[in-house]
């Protein structure tokens, strides 16, 4: 979205519909069922003060509140729902790492959004279980890196915007920077 929210998930008529994960751009994020662009059924809003809730949705607003500041009860690790095979799926860990996206093989291939149980997240390309290609990294301080990857670590164009409002744009190597010209 042009303010910088994110939108991983089902889409029909040009609007959410199905299972998707919205992030907000003041971090908030909401993972669950979409109706016509609205939250419907049950999800998880994870609100920016730390507070989680998971609820029954109708037409984007909270019918009722099943719990507060926990996991889904269903949300025991594998998969959570989709197919975590050969297409759309969302894993959870025993970690509480969570990743929402494609898979070929029972390995993450094509694009996808991965949470880290810390506040981390990553949202774009993996081929053969790893990121690969272009991605946003934002960390849980809210630094982020955008650029291309290599086999999980940051390789070839890329820039890294730090919380001070400063940033470094340049060439990757093995996750190391090194410089702003291209080798």
């Amino acid at each position: 979205y042009p303010n910088g929210d994110i939108y991983i998930g089902k889409f029909s008529n040009d609007k959410r519909n199905g299972k998707g994960i919205f992030l907000w751009v003041n971090g908030e994020k909401y993972e669950g069922n979409w109706v016509n662009s609205k939250q419907e059924g049950y999800g998880t809003h994870y609100y920016e003060n730390g507070t989680t809730k998971y609820c029954k949705w109708k037409a984007g607003e909270i019918e009722s509140v099943i719990s507060t500041n926990s996991e889904t009860p269903s949300s025991t690790p594998g998969c959570l729902f989709g197919d975590c095979d050969e297409a759309f799926g969302v894993w959870l860990w025993e970690s509480g790492d969570k990743y929402m996206g494609d898979w070929i093989s029972k390995k993450r291939d094509g694009t996808g959004l991965y949470f880290y149980k810390e506040g981390s997240f990553y949202v774009g390309e993996y081929q053969n279980d790893a990121r690969t290609g272009l991605g946003i990294y934002t960390w849980a301080n809210n630094e982020r890196y955008e650029g291309n990857w290599l086999q999980g670590k940051q390789h070839g164009m890329g820039t890294h915007y730090y919380t001070d409002g400063t940033y470094k744009t340049g060439y990757w190597e093995d996750g190391e920077y090194m410089g702003t010209s291209e080798k």
